[in-house]
């Protein structure tokens, strides 16, 4: 997941679409990221645009991935890792 932005958002009533309700966070040359959330369930979606931009419409090319397991649940004082395989639109 080299250079995606992950999204949470903590409804998903958008589609999961357009800027985070919430939070957002880039990832590394590795893929690493994290994102400093408080306790609750977010629906987490990591995307690439061929753009490299962080927001607007999706395009061919671009990559997504929507966290199968949404809602992903946090715990306070926890850490909990997700995974995010990117796969092209």
């Amino acid at each position: 997941m080299t250079r995606a932005v992950v999204f949470a958002y903590r409804r998903e009533s958008a589609n999961l679409l357009g800027p985070a309700d919430f939070a957002s966070a880039p990832s590394g040359r590795d893929g690493a990221y994290a994102i400093d959330l408080v306790e609750g369930s977010y629906w987490l979606v990591a995307r690439k645009r061929v753009s490299g931009s962080d927001s607007g419409p999706l395009v061919p090319g671009d990559l997504q991935k929507i966290f199968p397991q949404n809602p992903v649940r946090v715990a306070v004082g926890a850490l909990t890792p997700v995974d995010l395989e990117l796969e092209e639109m």
